[in-house]
């Protein structure tokens, strides 16, 4: 995996976190029913302990773990990891084949939900029903720990980097039956989904449409509707396969039409543009993203600005040419960019939003020069910039 590169890496993984997961009704760990954070110390050497536990039915655990290579501060991911149970292997997976058309299934193996909500992935070690990484070897009941009242278990979890170096996680577990009589709260409402079946929603304008098998599992869907913005559950949850939204927008005008788009609007301050498709009398996006959406309208035009030049300007020194481009709401879809009529090719830079033309790709002939850009954003709305410039072109 390092292609022969021989590079300095004496670190051994940092295991920064570790959660506990009850995985059913009858399931405990420190009387609790739902997941939760359980402090480890390190006590050096790659070597770290947990908090002892008492528990009891089927539990799980999970470790937000990384490696860092020697003098360097920025962290990698790990190269496999491993869960004993009373010293017998009972959880692991590598890294060291992995298909890309498994991709998806990664959203399986982290804690999805956490990691939406903190931004920090916790890798679990056991395996969801409905996970088929190919990652995995030798998982005895996929991971999932049977906690009897009354026995003692000694939990080690095993991170390992490409190069072999290792760190340890010992979690002591005690078997004890809770009284507590806590559990978690059941979601009911009028939108069940049945994983394996084709499921169609609809409410006022807005119809919600799953192919089978967009869940990995049965939920309740929370569908609400409230001055035109739709929710589809929480982005928490992850999908499988896309789903369909679509609007019905009959009630407006054909030239309101061409300003609308459909937005994502999880983050209400910063509403984000969807691919729109347009009917007549709908409007539909595909998406594996749960959330709020509604329709946005965008009747202004981009912003376009060509940098460092002057019009008429002697620019003969100069590598390259700059536009800053920017489209506060639908956002930016194509472009167009000549030199005297003729086509030229402009990198843009998504970050910093800027166009930019290399002199060198093309032989300018002459002195004088007009550069024009024609820009558009994702609803349709246009803008025009030209600029005359005075170059010899050098080789």
């Amino acid at each position: 995996m390092l292609f022969g590169v021989n590079i300095p890496d004496s670190k051994s993984p940092t295991i920064q976190s570790l959660l506990g997961y009850p995985l059913n009704e009858d399931a405990r760990i420190n009387q609790q029913n739902n997941s939760h954070d359980i402090s480890i110390k390190h006590m050096g050497n790659g070597k770290y302990i947990a908090d002892r536990i008492t528990a009891s039915g089927t539990i799980g655990f999970g470790v937000h773990v990384f490696d860092r290579l020697d003098n360097a501060w920025n962290k990698n991911g790990i190269y496999s990891l491993e869960m004993l149970v009373n010293g017998k292997r009972q959880y692991y997976h590598d890294v060291s084949t992995f298909s890309f058309a498994e991709s998806k299934y990664l959203n399986l193996l982290i804690d999805y939900s956490y990691y939406k909500k903190y931004k920090r992935r916790i890798q679990k070690t056991f395996k969801e029903n409905k996970n088929e990484l190919s990652i995995y070897k030798g998982l005895i009941n996929n991971g999932k720990i049977n906690i009897e009242s009354g026995f003692n278990y000694t939990i080690e979890i095993i991170a390992k980097d490409i190069i072999g170096n290792t760190s340890s996680l010992k979690i002591p577990v005690i078997g004890k039956k809770s009284n507590a009589v806590f559990k978690k709260h059941k979601d009911t409402t009028a939108y069940k989904i049945i994983a394996d079946n084709f499921q169609k929603f609809k409410k006022e304008n807005i119809t919600i449409a799953f192919p089978k098998n967009t869940f990995y599992q049965d939920i309740y869907l929370d569908f609400k509707v409230d001055s035109g913005v739709v929710k589809i559950h929480t982005p928490s949850i992850p999908l499988n396969k896309s789903y369909t939204l679509t609007f019905n927008v009959s009630k407006y005008t054909a030239q309101e039409k061409e300003q609308l788009y459909i937005a994502n609007t999880e983050y209400a301050k910063y509403p984000r543009y969807v691919n729109t498709r347009k009917k007549d009398t709908t409007f539909y996006t595909t998406t594996k993203t749960l959330g709020k959406y509604t329709l946005k309208k965008d009747s202004l035009k981009p912003d376009v600005k060509i940098l460092y030049i002057d019009n008429k300007q002697w620019i003969t020194s100069a590598k390259t040419l700059k536009v800053k481009v920017s489209d506060v709401d639908s956002g930016i879809k194509n472009w167009r960019a000549t030199i005297d009529d003729s086509w030229v090719l402009m990198q843009y830079n998504h970050k910093k939003g800027i166009l930019t033309y290399n002199f060198s790709d093309k032989i300018l002939f002459g002195s004088k020069h007009i550069f024009k850009l024609v820009l558009s954003d994702n609803v349709g709305n246009t803008i025009e910039r030209s600029i005359t410039f005075f170059k010899k072109q050098t080789k």
